[in-house]
């Protein structure tokens, strides 16, 4: 019997380098970009502003660019190789949730209601039916276009790292944006400082010399540096506000999906637990382990794309309600359905 891998019977619009180790989008080349506009304006600092950096301010200098430029491109290709939380897909409706004999086939039978309400610690959730994935979507979970897939806890669909942004890599897409504004801010202050050095220099060999002409020969000394100024002055920006916006959905414990439908403009965000422990559920928790089982052995003619969530698989890991409580930590808590 001839037997592949799960990830290579995949019915999702992702990619799946590296034999199922890795997982992106289908815009997987925005990663690429993105590490190109990271690394290329790295490898001309510390080509050209660098070494002149070092002999004026000391061997710390090149130690914290290198460590800041690795830990830069390492969170973003965390954040863009890895399972954002995809829900794997049920090979047929769940079976409760239909009124009909399960031995019809599957045209016949009626569909699934659209909603379905759970209860949680007393507090009530509606859960939004997926055709699509024929689940009930958990709380926080919804149905990415792109990657055709449903992700716990699903923030936003990044076109800078070519993957959904969910559960299990928001922290890494978080420091990711920490990392880069504080790099982006360290070298455009280098760079100023390297050019003021320079033309205190040309002020000291030539007391003529006015400040705009000493300005003059630095930058001519110096153009690289100039072109490094004006790209992180560009870009800083940029990071800085997205590093604001998501610093304040993780102390509020917002997705991006949610406020731009302003899910809770009308009522209780029952995930917001307060500052600290909003903040410790995405920086002080684990990520988890995949549900997806993407290296797995199945038989190519009888084997669903992505394992089944339901309990019809014998899997209590994949059952509906441990979906819930790894979804937004009910683990502990009272979980029923309606």
């Amino acid at each position: 019997m001839r037997r592949v891998r799960r990830y290579q019977i995949s019915s999702t619009n992702n990619f799946y380098p590296c034999r199922g180790y890795c997982i992106v989008g289908p815009d997987w080349r925005a990663l690429l970009l993105t590490v190109f506009l990271i690394s290329i304006p790295s490898i001309f600092f510390l080509a050209f502003p660098l070494p002149f950096l070092t002999e004026e301010l000391g061997p710390a200098v090149p130690v914290l660019v290198c460590l800041f430029i690795v830990a830069a491109l390492g969170t973003l290709l965390r954040t863009g190789l890895s399972d954002p939380g995809i829900v794997p897909r049920a090979s047929r409706p769940p079976p409760h949730d239909v009124d009909d004999d399960d031995d019809l086939p599957l045209a016949s039978r009626p569909r699934p209601h659209r909603t379905k309400e759970v209860t949680i610690d007393g507090v009530v959730f509606k859960l939004k039916y997926c055709e699509t994935c024929n689940i009930y979507r958990p709380p926080r979970c919804s149905h990415c276009g792109l990657c055709n897939n449903c992700v716990e806890r699903f923030d936003h669909h990044c076109p800078w790292v070519g993957n959904c942004v969910g559960r299990r890599n928001y922290k890494w897409f978080c420091l990711f944006l920490y990392v880069v504004t504080i790099l982006a801010i360290g070298i455009l202050a280098l760079c100023i400082t390297e050019i003021w050095i320079r033309v205190e220099d040309e002020k000291k060999d030539d007391e003529d010399k006015t400040t705009p002409q000493a300005l003059g020969a630095a930058v001519s000394d110096a153009p690289v540096t100039v072109i490094l100024i004006l790209y992180c002055f560009l870009c800083v920006w940029f990071v800085i506000s997205l590093s604001i916006y998501h610093t304040y959905l993780v102390v509020v414990n917002e997705t991006t999906h949610e406020q731009i439908k302003m899910s809770y403009s009308r009522r209780t965000n029952h995930f917001d637990k307060g500052v600290c422990r909003n903040c410790s559920s995405v920086f002080c928790v684990g990520t988890g382990s995949s549900r997806l089982h993407l290296r797995e052995f199945v038989d190519p003619d009888n084997a669903n794309p992505l394992p089944l969530t339901q309990t019809e698989e014998g899997d209590s890991k994949g059952s509906p309600s441990s979906l819930l409580e790894s979804s937004f930590s009910t683990r502990g808590h009272a979980v029923s359905s309606a």
